[in-house]
């Protein structure tokens, strides 16, 4: 995976971490994420940066593992777009593919799931509803 300085946001981090135990504990506290699954965690690698203004936020998200994360439901609506690999989102019982041809929303309000292979860069938008 690239060095922080070439993230996107990279001003803005949130985590930085080579655990995946310690991303289970980070991401339900601080992305509302009900319960994570890993595969292939050998060098695993997780980073996020966020900046937040009042209505709105741009994260940047990337792994270095395959992940499925499940999110409560938030009051914000998610605008996610692939920057590198391949994911699905599905919320209310919708799947939509998310890569370079295709992004995906997901609306406020309901629990959502977010499966991206390994090496999937993304940035969501939060727009708050």
């Amino acid at each position: 995976m690239p060095d922080a300085v070439a993230d996107l946001l990279h001003h803005f981090p949130v985590f930085r971490i080579s655990n995946s135990e310690e991303l289970r504990e980070l991401a339900s506290t601080l992305l509302g994420a009900t319960r994570i699954d890993l595969k292939n965690t050998g060098n695993f690698e997780a980073r996020v940066n966020l900046i937040r203004l009042q209505e709105i936020g741009l994260a940047f998200g990337a792994t270095s593992s395959d992940i499925a994360i499940d999110h409560l439901a938030a009051d914000f609506i998610r605008l996610q777009i692939a920057l590198k690999g391949r994911a699905t989102t599905a919320a209310e019982g919708v799947t939509t593919d998310v890569d370079n041809r295709q992004f995906a929303i997901t609306p406020a309000d309901v629990p959502s799931r977010i499966v991206c292979e390994a090496g999937h860069e993304r940035l969501a938008l939060r727009l708050n509803k």
